[in-house]
């Protein structure tokens, strides 16, 4: 008898019969309750290290009611490897003697907290590491090709999963083994480059180079343990051409016309070691840019506007040749101004000459307007002054100029330069040595005509104003002098009657300028008025004048003459006759000169003072 929901506690009768009616009972009374089952649990497995699969199978545990039991594996070592209503657990263990305990209990209200366990030694041996290498594949590659290295499958189920990267998939244990995670010494070599990998680096993931020729690459793991497990492919890698390292221009980029562009292509590289070159072509040109130049050097060149692919040929010493592209966008550009004179704040002397000087361009050949301009608060637009790359101004008053240089091409794009210049002002001057006048005599009382030249150096040429004055006593008179032909020399005629004679004082004025602030030179001379002929006063201004000259020329003549006279003199008196005897001890008596006669001397002496009086 079956019952899915027997009471806790009843009576069980049991009653018998026999055919002639004789009957009896027997009852018993009963208290069921439940109970957790007793788990029971196998292990399988294919061998005992680290790398096979361990199955934890509880099938065989059954709850007599029929209760939903709640199963938990733990181990010594890796902890709780397995919970909930599966009695079957498969997975692996880290190495080292494991204590397995499957641990039951049902969904029993009074079962809380009640649980029936049972427990079983396992020991889990170190396992070997695998080596597998995924990439390159036995295939053939050049020597310029970057190469990746793969060891995507190795590993060892003895380390744990954080020490592999986190790209591919790795054979490693999903959780920190209870002793440790094992450290690998992965090593990649190449029967022809050697080592590929750094001293001291593991690297199960990289990319590199191989040098031309029939490589063998192994990978070697080495847990420290066991034997090193290797793994090997061959593949073959032959020689190649240059290959572009381009650092400017940046391909896809857009610029003006007018840009310089620098080709640097100083990453480039022969992986064979070869010596190469570069040719550089666009598409939009018939010729090349740039013929067999030197890659480690920049190189400049210029494009017009369009799209442009550009190819670069490398081709090393061997003929190998490798052609690499990239695009530029060049767009048409306003015109480049370049000024060279004048200078901003540039002083020009006066009467110097402005000179103006430019070399604008424009990269598309279409500049079509150039425009020396003059900016002023009276004008209403500006003033052109040339529109020639290079010119002379001259005759710029003395001041301050606003200037600019104006371009601008076809597509109506323009550039403009503004500029101040000071023209500096100079004064009059009159050359004094250069003064001709047509006479410096002149007579009383009759019209006379003078005609005036001289040299006046102004070089800002603002002086405009230059007269002659003459003045005699209350008299004056003025004229205006002109320089008609520009040559420096102003020139006039003056007509005057002088009343009285005298030395009139002629004065010639160069003024610069009005009122107070002008600039003025002058120069002065005295000329001469006589009477006329039949005037006595000239005649005897005239007698007078002779007389004193005899006069002084008489008083001259007679100092002359004293002057020789001693000379002759001084030599007589030097002769031996005409000196006295030496004086004796004795004295003598001294003869008298008869006739009262005078001595050589004195004779000469009377000679002399007579011709003098």
């Amino acid at each position: 008898h079956v019952d899915d929901d027997p009471p806790a506690s009843f009576t069980l009768t049991v009653q018998a019969w026999d055919d002639v009616g004789n009957n009896a009972t027997y009852s018993v009374p009963v208290m069921l309750y439940n109970e957790i089952p007793d788990p029971v649990f196998t292990v399988s497995r294919a061998s005992s290290s680290s790398d096979a699969l361990v199955t934890l199978d509880g099938s065989a545990t059954e709850d007599p009611e029929g209760d939903a039991l709640t199963t938990t594996f733990t181990s010594s070592l890796d902890g709780v490897i397995g919970q909930g209503p599966d009695l079957v657990w498969e997975g692996r263990l880290s190495r080292g003697v494991h204590t397995i305990t499957m641990e039951v209990t049902d969904d029993r209200a009074e079962h809380a907290n009640q649980s029936k366990s049972t427990s079983i030694l396992l020991t889990v041996d170190n396992a070997e590491p695998v080596a597998v290498i995924a990439s390159p594949p036995s295939q053939t590659f050049d020597s310029s090709e970057l190469i990746s290295f793969s060891a995507n499958g190795s590993g060892d189920y003895d380390a744990a999963c954080s020490t592999f990267p986190m790209e591919g998939e790795w054979v490693c244990a999903e959780l920190e083994p209870a002793t440790g995670s094992e450290f690998l010494v992965v090593t990649w070599t190449s029967s022809l480059d050697g080592r590929l990998t750094p001293e001291g680096e593991d690297w199960l993931l990289f990319e590199r180079r191989l040098s031309a020729g029939e490589h063998e690459i192994t990978l070697s793991v080495d847990d420290g343990i066991h034997e090193p497990i290797t793994t090997t492919r061959t593949l073959t890698v032959t020689t190649s051409a240059p290959v572009l390292g381009l650092v400017s221009p940046q391909s896809g980029t857009v610029h003006p016309s007018s840009t310089t562009f620098m080709l640097d292509v100083s990453e480039s590289v022969d992986h064979d070691g070869d010596e190469f070159t570069i040719t550089l072509r666009s598409s939009e040109a018939s010729e090349p840019l740039l013929v067999d130049v030197d890659p480690s050097e920049q190189h400049a060149f210029n494009l017009n506007a369009g799209e442009h692919q550009l190819t670069v040929s490398l081709t090393d010493e061997t003929g190998t040749s490798r052609d690499e592209g990239f695009v530029l966008t060049v767009v048409e550009s306003a015109p480049v101004l370049v000024l060279i004179s004048p200078e901003n704040r540039q002083s020009i002397v006066p009467g110097g000459a402005l000179v103006l000087e430019e070399a604008s361009y424009d990269a598309d050949n279409d500049l079509v307007v150039r425009e020396w301009r003059r900016y002023a608060p009276e004008l209403s637009a500006p003033e052109v002054l040339s529109t020639a790359s290079k010119d002379e101004i001259t005759g710029l008053l003395p001041g301050e100029y606003h200037l600019s240089l104006y371009v601008e091409d076809a597509r109506g794009k323009w550039a403009e330069e503004h500029l101040n210049i000071t023209v500096q002002s100079s004064l009059p001057s009159l050359d004094r040595a250069s003064l001709v006048l047509s006479a410096d005599t002149f007579t009383q009382n009759e019209l006379n005509t003078l005609t005036v030249r001289v040299a006046l150096s102004d070089p800002d040429g603002t002086t405009d104003d230059v007269r002659v004055n003459i003045t005699l006593g209350v008299q004056q008179w003025e004229a205006n002098l002109t320089d008609l032909d520009g040559d420096g020399v102003w020139e006039g005629v003056l007509e005057w009657r002088p009343e009285t004679t005298g030395r009139p004082l002629l004065k010639i004025v160069a003024k610069d300028g009005v009122g107070d602030r002008a600039n003025i030179d002058f120069m002065s001379r005295n000329l001469i008025v006589e009477a006329p002929e039949d005037d006595m006063r000239g005649l005897l201004l005239g007698a007078a004048t002779l007389g004193m000259f005899f006069l002084v020329g008489a008083v001259m003549f007679v100092v002359s003459r004293r002057r020789r006279a001693q000379e002759e003199l001084d030599l007589i008196t030097s002769w031996d006759a005409f000196r006295a005897p030496p004086q004796k001890d004795k004295t003598k008596e001294v003869p008298t000169v008869e006739g009262n006669v005078m001595d050589g001397t004195d004779e000469v002496q009377a000679e002399i003072d007579e011709a003098v009086e």
